[in-house]
């Protein structure tokens, strides 16, 4: 009886190796497709998202149904994004300054037709701790 109570407590919930802060700040979330020729990845679409919440592990955003389960994308913002049709886009401006140094990549792990939790597949150790102090000072009522 005790382990089925203990299975019925743990379910549905996950630890975070991260700290989870609310975000009001917007990223350019850009979708990576496989070219079925090569093999590679090439980037698709591509649209500007606000953040609902984040930690140094993934993030939550507003996506207006432009996302799928599963789905691998890169995040990146004013700094980050180096692509000559990124770097003339008229929303990049509006991206926040201080997410990350480089371009994050990660994977759509869940989704409904509002908000969406991408989960980080590729991110540089000192974003990772740059984002988590980010979420760490948000929550202890810091910056």
């Amino acid at each position: 009886m005790l382990d089925k109570i203990k299975g019925l407590i743990g379910k549905g919930e996950r630890k975070r190796n991260f700290r989870r802060a609310s975000g009001d700040f917007r990223l350019c979330v850009t979708v990576l497709k496989t070219d079925k020729k090569t093999g590679l990845k090439e980037t698709s679409t591509c649209f500007i998202a606000r953040v609902h919440d984040y930690s140094a592990g993934g993030l939550c955003i507003f996506h207006n149904n432009n996302l799928l389960q599963g789905e691998e994308v890169e995040i990146g913002n004013k700094h980050s994004m180096k692509k000559i049709a990124c770097i003339k886009c008229p929303n990049m401006p509006l991206t926040v300054d201080l997410f990350a140094s480089d371009i994050i990549r990660g994977r759509v792990a869940w989704r409904t037709h509002k908000l969406c939790g991408i989960q980080f597949t590729a991110i540089k150790k000192g974003d990772e701790k740059k984002i988590n102090n980010m979420a760490l000072d948000k929550v202890s009522g810091g910056k």
